[in-house]
């Protein structure tokens, strides 16, 4: 795997993974990924901040799956604002731990997975995560809540205790992407998510080089 990525790296090659459940081994893989990617281009000083933020949308990414599949097998449109609401309880009852093993099996055997995607040069990198699952109107207006608000932050044990009653948590791990970016002086606009044909990304972009053009 290692030698895998590296050649990968070494060639300019953009790096895919595809994750249905955040195992030691996928754990493993990713870490491995930004570690090596970051020292190639002597830029190992973003290791913390990239992996940090590449971990906790790629566990994000998984629970929407996972939401989706829960909601699908109760019969339940997560679409609609009424079903939203009386399945959402139904469903963080659900997600203990024996839950959440469950559903790790289910996404793999029904193929619903979160693909992680790196491009990259000499100039920076972008990374996308992309789950199965389109977000509803609903969880728009909180993303889109939690990442205004996270403007005003520098500090990530403030924004943390102000926000501890998010009532879902995703909105919590956004907010610290921004605020990671802004303490390595990166511009916080370049960290987005949007949602089409079913699917919802999450992409962020680290510059190296004044030259780096961001996606649009």
């Amino acid at each position: 795997m290692e030698n895998d990525i590296k050649e990968r790296i070494v060639a300019g090659k953009k790096l895919g993974f595809r994750i249905y459940s955040l195992t030691k081994s996928s754990e493993t893989t990713l870490y491995l990924a930004s570690k090596l990617l970051l020292e190639h281009y002597s830029k190992d000083k973003y290791l913390t901040t990239y992996y940090t933020i590449l971990k906790d949308l790629t566990i994000n990414a998984i629970k929407a799956n996972h939401k989706r599949l829960f909601f699908e097998d109760h019969s339940l449109n997560i679409q609609n604002s009424r079903d939203y609401e009386e399945g959402m309880p139904q469903y963080k009852k659900t997600m203990t731990s024996d839950g959440q093993n469950s559903y790790d099996f289910r996404a793999k055997e029904r193929g619903v997975q979160v693909a992680v995607q790196i491009t990259h040069s000499a100039d920076g990198i972008m990374t996308t995560v992309t789950n199965n699952s389109q977000i509803t109107a609903h969880e728009e207006s909180r993303i889109r809540s939690a990442l205004l608000h996270a403007l005003n932050y520098d500090d990530i044990l403030a924004y943390y205790r102000d926000r501890r009653d998010d009532e879902e948590g995703e909105g919590l791990g956004l907010g610290l992407a921004v605020i990671l970016l802004k303490a390595e002086g990166i511009d916080p606009g370049l960290f987005r998510i949007f949602s089409q044909n079913g699917e919802t990304t999450a992409r962020f972009e680290i510059p190296f080089t004044s030259s780096y053009k961001p996606s649009r």
